[in-house]
C-alpha cells in the first residue's frame, strides 16, 4: 500500500513538473504558477510568525541585562548620574519616572512667564557652570533687547505692552530650548549620555545578532528541511533555487547574513540615524517578496534559495533522488526501466 502510493506520488510530480515548464515555454504563454510556490498571505504569516518570536526573544534578553548585569557594573553610576543632573537642572519636569521638557507639558492656565521664564531664570541663577559663564545676565540683556520684557521700578522684568501670549511663549520656547542645548553642552552630561546610549545600542545589537543567529540560522540548520519556527507553522520549506533540493550549509549560512544585516542590523543603525525610519528596512524586504517574480527577498537572492509549499517539497524531492539513482537502477535491475516520456511516468514489472 505504502509503495503504491509512493509511486503515485512520483508520477503525479513529473506529470506537473513537465506541464508547468512545457505551459511556461509555449510562445504565447498564461501566467502559469509553480505549484510549489506559497501564497504571498501564507509566506506573510512565516514571517509575521518569526518577527513576533524574534521580537519577544531580543527584549526579554535585553530587560534580563538591564536588570541583572547592568547594575553591577560602571553603567549604573552614568545612569544614575544622568537622572540627578536632570533632575537638578529644574528644566524638565519628572513624571512616570521620566524627564518631560515643560514645553511639551505646557500648562495652558498659566502665563507664559509662569510656565517657561521661571524655569529659564531659575536654572541660570541656580548652576554652577552657568553661573560661572554669567548665562543669566546675557538672558536678561535678551529680553530687553527683544522687546518682550522691559523693567518696571522695582527693577522687575515685565511684560512690553502689547505683547501677546502666543508671540511671548514663541519666544521663550525659543529661549527654552537655549538653555536645554547649554545644559546639555556640560562635558560630564556629553560623556555620560552617550556612554548610556552607547551600551543600550550595543545590548539590543548583541541581542539581536543572538537572537537571529538562533531562529534563522542554528534551528533551520538542525531541523531536517531547514525550516524556522514561522515555515513550520506555516508548513514551508526552504530549497535551491534551481532543482528545489536541499541547500547546502553554505547557503544557509549566506542566506542568516543577509536575513541578520537586513532585519536586524540595519532597521538599528537607521533608529540611530533617524530614529523615525526604523522600519524601512523591513518595509524594502517586504516589498522584494511582494512584487518579485520568485517572491524572494535580499537573502533569498544572494543565497540562491527559495521558500515553496512543504506538501510539493517531498515529491521534487524524490524526483531529483530517483534521476540520480535512474542509471543505477537500471544496471542493477533488469526489469526495472524509465521511460522519457513524463507522461507515461515510471514503470515497475509484476517483480517489482
Amino acid at each position: 500500500m505504502a509503495k503504491k502510493k509512493n509511486k503515485d506520488a512520483i508520477n503525479k510530480g513529473i506529470i506537473e513538473q513537465s506541464n508547468y515548464y512545457q505551459k511556461k515555454n509555449e510562445k504565447k504563454p498564461k501566467k502559469i504558477e509553480d505549484p510549489a510556490k506559497p501564497n504571498l498571505l501564507k509566506r506573510f504569516a512565516a514571517i509575521l510568525i518569526d518577527t513576533i518570536i524574534s521580537l519577544v526573544v531580543i527584549f526579554g534578553i535585553s530587560f534580563f541585562v538591564n536588570k541583572v548585569i547592568l547594575p553591577h557594573t560602571g553603567y549604573q553610576t552614568y545612569a544614575n548620574e544622568l537622572v540627578t543632573m536632570n533632575r537638578e537642572s529644574n528644566l524638565y519636569i519628572e513624571k512616570y519616572g521620566k524627564f518631560f521638557r515643560y514645553s511639551e507639558l505646557y500648562d495652558s492656565k498659566k502665563t507664559p512667564e509662569e510656565n517657561l521664564d521661571v524655569v529659564i531664570c531659575g536654572f541660570y541663577k541656580n548652576d554652577s557652570r552657568a553661573i560661572a559663564d554669567n548665562k543669566y545676565e546675557y538672558y536678561c540683556n535678551s529680553r530687553i533687547k527683544s522687546q518682550m520684557f522691559k523693567l518696571n521700578e522695582k527693577g522687575e522684568y515685565i511684560r512690553n505692552d502689547g505683547i501677546s501670549d502666543t508671540i511671548m511663549r514663541n519666544y521663550l520656547e525659543e529661549e527654552y530650548e537655549k538653555a536645554i542645548s547649554y545644559f546639555r553642552s556640560n562635558p560630564d552630561y556629553i560623556y555620560a549620555s552617550n556612554y548610556t546610549y552607547t551600551s543600550q545600542i550595543g545590548i539590543y545589537l548583541a541581542s539581536s545578532i543572538l537572537t537571529s543567529c538562533i531562529f534563522f540560522l542554528t534551528i533551520p540548520m538542525v531541523t531536517k528541511e531547514n525550516q524556522t519556527v514561522g515555515q513550520m507553522i506555516c508548513k514551508l520549506v526552504v530549497v535551491k533555487e534551481d532543482d528545489k533540493t536541499k541547500p547546502t550549509n553554505k547557503q544557509m549560512i549566506i542566506r542568516y547574513l543577509f536575513v541578520c544585516l537586513i532585519n536586524f542590523i540595519l532597521p538599528i543603525c537607521t533608529y540611530i540615524l533617524t530614529p523615525t525610519m526604523i522600519g524601512l528596512p523591513l518595509l524594502v524586504s517586504a516589498g522584494m517578496i511582494a512584487i518579485t517574480k520568485n517572491n524572494g527577498a535580499f537573502h533569498d537572492y544572494f543565497s540562491h534559495t527559495k521558500v515553496i509549499n512543504k506538501s510539493r517539497s517531498n515529491a521534487f524531492e524524490i524526483i531529483e533522488s530517483m534521476k540520480e539513482q535512474t542509471e543505477a537502477q537500471k544496471l542493477n535491475n533488469p526489469h526495472y526501466y524509465y521511460d522519457d516520456q513524463p507522461e507515461e511516468g515510471i514503470h515497475y514489472t509484476d517483480d517489482d
